[in-house]
């Protein structure tokens, strides 16, 4: 489909901590606390990482849609 990103491509973009903490707690749906265990990192630091990846997430798809991708398909972008 062209013009229209996935979201696994968006992803692929995120350094690789970002999109390992996506992954464990998203696609996987592990606990933080397991995460962290598995990650080698203290809970806390595992909900920073997934709230920084989230956000890192929603600016690309934002700046995706506005530069006329459309946003990744099958992804909601909030309007602000």
């Amino acid at each position: 489909m062209t013009g229209v990103r996935s979201a696994e491509s968006v992803i692929a973009e995120l350094p690789r901590r970002l999109q390992d903490v996506l992954h464990l707690r998203i696609v996987q749906g592990l606990s933080v606390d397991r995460t962290a265990r598995l990650l080698g990192t203290e809970r806390e630091h595992v909900l920073l990482l997934q709230h920084q990846a989230l956000d890192a997430l929603r600016r690309r798809l934002r700046d995706a849609e506005a530069a006329g991708y459309g946003g990744a398909r099958g992804v909601r972008t909030p309007r602000t």
